[in-house]
């Protein structure tokens, strides 16, 4: 897998717990870890050796023109692209820990070895998690494999009444009436059941 770290790229195995398919396990609240600038792989990394508390490094896809020695490649008359991984919050990783034990000690303040600055704290110094369900959605963002979010993929333009085919799940191929909508859930209405699906289930 090609990541982008902005300093160069470098190849590194996907993170193990993410995607559709494969999800972050987490008994504990989720928190958000400043990392120095361009080096959240490197955080990712050494956050995953510290016992009780499991990191994630959101990540999105971007497209760039592949280059050799500097200079572009071309198949035909085309330069030739390549799909390379950045991170989704530059700068931030999220983190899940106990925050009654003492795991998340090391991410408190700036941390060399570990390349992180700081957690976001309230003003008593006590860790801030984020709100229920906010990683949830950027998990159902995530393409299965690598949890990815690839913001090129096309988003059905759907409102309230439309008849839509559900694409994949256990109810791939029923039609179904929209009847609710936001930017990222449809509800729709099988049988006696109500069901949440992600937009891009439907079409």
């Amino acid at each position: 897998m090609l990541l982008d770290t902005g300093r160069e790229p470098v190849y590194m195995p996907p993170q193990s717990r993410t995607g559709r398919n494969d999800r972050i396990a987490g008994a504990f609240p989720w928190f958000v870890c400043q990392t120095e600038p361009q080096f959240e792989f490197h955080a990712l990394n050494r956050v995953a050796e510290l016992p009780g508390v499991k990191p994630w490094l959101v990540l999105e896809v971007r497209d760039r023109v592949l280059l050799r020695h500097g200079r572009p490649v071309f198949v035909g008359q085309n330069k030739a692209r390549e799909e390379v991984l950045r991170p989704f919050f530059p700068g931030y990783l999220l983190v899940s820990f106990d925050p009654s034990g003492e795991a998340y000690a090391p991410l408190l303040r700036w941390n060399r070895e570990l390349r992180t600055r700081k957690l976001l704290c309230d003003t008593a110094y006590n860790p801030l998690a984020l709100p229920e369900g906010v990683v949830e959605a950027l998990q159902e963002q995530g393409r299965a494999g690598d949890g990815a979010i690839d913001l090129s993929q096309p988003v059905p333009v759907l409102s309230a009444g439309d008849r839509v085919t559900v694409r994949e799940g256990p109810f791939a191929d029923r039609k179904v009436v929209v009847e609710w909508t936001d930017q990222q859930r449809v509800e729709v209405l099988i049988g006696m059941l109500r069901v949440s699906l992600r937009r891009g289930q439907v079409v």
